[in-house]
């Protein structure tokens, strides 16, 4: 559960957060209301296939479905979704991170 910074309401949601890799959640297959039916539909037939929507880039991870930011997959493509918490040598910048910054930046 989160809560809308905007207006307060309560957000109750069946997606969860991956403990290893912060920007991926994910979601069971029977859990079936917190995604379009769709896109639903489209991963169970292709399963290499990622679905994309207005706000998020979906995959099929076998046992769950697992969706990231538009803008992230944008940047990274379908390694975007293995992106780690943070780089293994952390005195090194992530070339991903930094371009998504500046993307972002220019947007607004």
């Amino acid at each position: 559960m989160s809560v809308c910074p905007n207006c307060g309401e309560s957000i109750i949601s069946c997606w969860r957060q991956n403990r290893w890799r912060t920007n991926v959640f994910f979601l069971q297959w029977d859990q079936t209301n917190d995604i379009d039916p769709a896109i639903w539909v489209a991963l169970k037939k292709e399963p290499k296939q990622i679905q994309i929507d207005k706000y998020y880039a979906y995959r099929n991870a076998g046992r769950v479905i697992e969706r990231i930011l538009i803008s992230e997959y944008n940047v990274g493509g379908k390694k975007a979704f293995s992106v780690p918490r943070e780089h293994v040598s952390h005195k090194r910048p992530d070339r991903k991170q930094t371009k998504l910054i500046v993307n972002e930046a220019k947007r607004t």
